[in-house]
């Protein structure tokens, strides 16, 4: 008997809990550093010798005017890992936010059969539909 050629599309569309769809905080050192945490290996970049106030290997003080330089210096970069960090998130479906329209060119979305909507909270919820 020979195939009349009917296809049927099926769409995944589960329950989405509103935690699923909120990508987790940073809650670490690596994740979200402040200047003082970075500050130590700044210091450690700077050379070492009586003329940089860091005489027979004594470590930098944190107190100095160099120091505070260095503050200043390493400021953008919590920001930078902060972004870093939260970018490693973007591999999961479920916890993207800047990648989205990348992953909806790799996904074909949006597409005719898509039941949601153009927010955002719900193009997320139809990647993850789609992914899954």
């Amino acid at each position: 008997m020979r195939d009349p050629g009917l296809n049927t599309r099926t769409v995944y569309a589960p329950e989405l809990e509103p935690d699923e769809l909120t990508p987790p905080a940073p809650g670490d050192a690596l994740s979200d550093p402040s200047v003082e945490d970075l500050l130590p290996g700044g210091l450690a970049m700077l050379p070492r010798g009586a003329a940089w106030g860091t005489p027979d290997g004594v470590a930098a003080s944190t107190t100095t005017t160099l120091a505070g330089l260095m503050r200043t210096l390493l400021s953008p970069y919590t920001n930078l890992y902060t972004r870093l960090f939260a970018l490693t998130y973007e591999a999961r479906a479920t916890t993207l936010v800047d990648s989205l329209t990348d992953w909806e060119r790799d996904f074909g979305l949006p597409d005719a059969c898509s039941a949601f909507g153009d927010s955002l909270s719900e193009r997320r919820a139809a990647l993850i539909t789609k992914v899954r």
